[in-house]
């Protein structure tokens, strides 16, 4: 019964992917950001501690891009530039305006209309300029991991994210509960994930 459930949960988390966000590039003025998700490993028991790297050591790596507009997509992808970059070519109009920290990944895209804000010195907005939008976005997120499920599991990270997302791209107070249950049954049409494939990922 119990990988009944698990299976299940997972299929679940299929149907929620958001197939519109892979096809409808973000426009206008978006926010980066990257978050590191995961347990302390001070809090670990000592078999599964790693006592190597700094504070993101054992977490999972999710870069987030939102648009004013009101658009989430958050993505599991190795903490390295090239990957950063390369997901948001994939997910944001040129000449937009990308709001970001002072992360070193998000420089080198001259492509885009590119506002930092510098963390690390206290500053978190400058005009128009701030990530406080996908920030709040990661709150959510991690209320939900910490407060539901207790953690985060670094297999099938995609899959969680899969359910996080509408959360907050269909989750607005204005909707209908039963009207975000209808707009999660219609996304289940044409989508099917097997137990193998699932398993075979692990």
């Amino acid at each position: 019964m119990v990988s009944t459930a698990w299976f299940m949960l997972h299929r679940i988390r299929e149907a929620c992917k958001e197939d519109n966000l892979d096809n409808d590039l973000f426009f206008g003025t978006i926010e980066a950001d990257e978050a590191y998700i995961g347990g302390k490993e001070k809090n670990k028991h000592a078999s599964k501690k790693q006592n190597v790297g700094g504070r993101t050591t054992g977490k999972t790596v999710v870069l987030g891009m939102g648009s004013r507009s009101g658009q989430l997509k958050a993505t599991a992808a190795p903490n390295n530039g090239k990957t950063i970059r390369d997901v948001i070519k994939e997910t944001a109009c040129v000449n937009s305006v990308l709001c970001t920290d002072e992360h070193p990944s998000y420089e080198g895209m001259p492509k885009y209309r590119h506002k930092t804000v510098c963390h690390s010195a206290k500053h978190f907005v400058d005009g128009t300029a701030h990530t406080n939008g996908i920030e709040s976005a990661w709150a959510v997120l991690k209320r939900v991991c910490y407060s539901i499920y207790r953690a985060f599991s670094k297999k099938h990270p995609q899959l969680r994210l899969n359910e996080s997302a509408p959360r907050l791209n269909s989750g607005n107070v204005k909707f209908h509960a039963l009207g975000r249950i209808d707009a999660l049954l219609r996304m289940c049409a044409w989508k099917r994930l097997l137990h193998a494939t699932l398993v075979n990922a692990l």
